[in-house]
């Protein structure tokens, strides 16, 4: 049975929230800025072992959700653009007016 805290806050929100705020006052999780080194080694684990966070986590020495959060930003980093426009990307830009109109007509004409 839920203990009420608070009408809209059970006892059990406070346990789920617990489990993930507790990591993050983990000593182990502040083993300072990833190295180039560390981040090579991530990627090759990753291809190892997918998303086994537990595995990467022990062979790293960092808390598995330390691992996962680094891979993500590093999914996320390579997924932006750099900002500048390929020769082939510029052509179409200046082919359909891209300053000047809507996404959705661009994707119309370029389709």
């Amino acid at each position: 049975m839920q203990k009420k805290v608070h009408p809209k806050i059970t006892q059990n929100s406070i346990v789920e929230s617990g489990l993930n705020i507790a990591p993050r006052f983990n000593p182990d999780n502040y083993k300072g800025t990833w190295t180039e080194d560390e981040e090579l080694q991530l990627r090759h684990l990753v291809q190892q072992y997918h998303n086994g966070w537990r595995k990467i986590g022990n062979e790293l020495g960092r808390l598995p959700t330390s691992c996962r959060d680094k891979w993500r930003q590093i999914k996320e980093t390579e997924s932006q653009s750099s900002g500048i426009w390929t020769k082939e990307e510029d052509e179409v830009r200046s082919s359909v007016g891209f300053e000047s109109r809507s996404y959705r007509l661009i994707v119309l004409e370029i389709t």
